[in-house]
């Protein structure tokens, strides 16, 4: 298989994750949904790690490392958690869009940290705004909710608080390790938060149960494992264009097998808050692109 098939097979199995959870988000609560995802993740990782006698010669990590792992983990946990719930409140389409505003609020949260914005980070900005505006206020469809639309934003902010926990790790922790130890903590979170509210049950119908499993193994294990194989070949603000399809091929994968359409005031404003998107993108310093390299 050619390397841009590779990234083109990677995106498309991230881009199933929203068709995965509105079957399963049937019966499943946003909860429920996110326990069971980064559960199952987390005992393949863990599997894994165990044949491969991962940590038999490791050195031990210090309590800046350990503490920025227990943060991504909690972000992703929560990121999930808002994430479901978007798609529980919104369509697809709409709820992925709004969730892929990653890069932005990294940018964002860059110059709260003192860096300088890049010449075209205004422009992207002022792009990905009014495509915003357009996609949540303009001929929204009856199902579409601002509660919705909130929680998809809240789950791209915590993507972006993720990778700025994860960010430089690499350099003390190999990748397969970071997301063993990261997966781990948020499974731990939500089953807590789970059991806590007596909300755990095995009581699903069997295809809950083969969504949940599609959700693990499609998106969250081959589509994220792809991502990173990709960036052997490919500099990650290409990997990071690519992604970018998500929105698109979940969108029409979503008309497809759902019927959910999309207003063509919506599909010129996705189109506008992509396209702010690829300039931020394009825009990232070097450092900055290592730090938003997908892991899983």
């Amino acid at each position: 298989m050619s390397q841009a098939l590779t990234l083109l097979l990677a995106v498309g199995a991230v881009s199933t994750s929203g068709l995965f959870a509105h079957r399963a988000l049937a019966e499943a609560t946003p909860l429920a949904l996110a326990a069971w995802r980064l559960g199952l993740a987390s005992v393949l990782f863990v599997g894994w790690a165990a044949l491969r006698g991962d940590g038999k010669h490791s050195r031990p990590y210090g309590w800046r490392v350990w503490a920025r792992l227990l943060g991504a983990g909690l972000c992703l946990a929560l990121h999930f958690l808002n994430w479901f719930g978007a798609l529980q409140n919104d369509p697809i389409a709409r709820a992925t869009l709004l969730a892929c505003t990653t890069p932005l609020w990294a940018a964002l949260i860059g110059l709260g940290r003192g860096r300088r914005p890049s010449a075209g980070y205004a422009p992207a900005l002022a792009l990905a705004g009014l495509g915003i505006g357009m996609v949540v206020g303009v001929h929204a469809p009856a199902r579409a909710s601002g509660r919705g639309d909130g929680l998809a934003l809240a789950a791209g902010l915590l993507f972006a608080l993720y990778l700025l926990c994860m960010e430089g790790l690499h350099r003390t922790i190999s990748p397969r390790r970071q997301v063993t130890v990261v997966y781990g903590v948020a499974a731990v979170v939500l089953w807590l938060a789970l059991l806590a509210g007596r909300g755990a049950t095995l009581a699903y119908s069997p295809g809950v149960w083969w969504a949940l499993l599609g959700l693990t193994l499609g998106p969250q294990i081959v589509g994220h494992t792809l991502l990173n194989a990709s960036l052997r070949h490919f500099p990650a603000s290409t990997v990071g264009l690519a992604i970018l399809l998500e929105p698109i091929f979940t969108a029409l994968l979503a008309w497809a097998l759902l019927g959910q359409t999309v207003t063509p005031p919506q599909m010129l404003g996705g189109l506008l808050v992509l396209a702010g998107l690829a300039l931020v993108i394009r825009d990232q310093s070097p450092a900055e692109r290592a730090s938003d390299e997908p892991v899983g």
